[in-house]
């Protein structure tokens, strides 16, 4: 049931274009404070608007983030004004803070696509290797890693994709036993 639900991801993938990947930011500290003010702003509206989903704990400790720390990755980061950790802290406290906290978070040396620094990867234990998601670009789906993770936007992208990968498999979860 799960490969199903995957290759059905993928297929979605293939027939949808969803964003471009944003090569070569270069955000100026003023700047990026505006845009996290905006989206802080936004964050607010629609948490206000909106209900937050129950996702099973079993299924949600099944995926795991990963982080890449390589030297690319962190130049990246440091070019833009970035901590080294950034991404890392990104994600660990939307796993604390959100409503999946049985994510796992992992920091591995690199993730292969240095070019598109910094990368961010999801896994499934029922996968060897990382697995691609409804909400990443073509180029991301074909290497299964997001590219240039570098804004706040691109931290909720990849979590995003994240809860809806938990959701469908709790909702398919849920058919299941019906």
């Amino acid at each position: 049931m799960y490969t199903f639900m995957f290759v059905t991801m993928l297929m979605l993938m293939a027939l949808t274009p969803i964003a471009t990947a944003f090569g070569g930011i270069n955000i100026q500290m003023a700047s990026r404070e505006r845009v996290n003010s905006k989206l802080a702003m936004a964050d607010v509206e629609e948490t206000q608007t909106t209900t937050t989903a129950q996702y099973d704990p079993e299924i949600a400790k099944q995926f795991k983030i990963v982080t890449c720390s390589s030297t690319s990755c962190s130049k990246k980061r440091k070019s833009l004004g970035f901590d080294e950790y950034e991404t890392y802290a990104a994600f660990y406290n939307r796993i604390k803070e959100g409503d999946a906290p049985d994510v796992q978070l992992e920091e591995v040396p690199c993730l292969g696509a240095c070019k598109n620094a910094p990368c961010v990867a999801v896994q499934h234990e029922d996968y060897v290797g990382t697995v691609g998601l409804i909400g990443m670009t073509d180029g991301e789906l074909n290497e299964r890693l997001f590219h240039n993770v570098l804004a706040e936007e691109d931290y909720d992208r990849v979590w995003s994709s994240v809860e809806n990968g938990i959701q469908m498999m709790t909702d398919a979860d849920d058919d299941d036993e019906d």
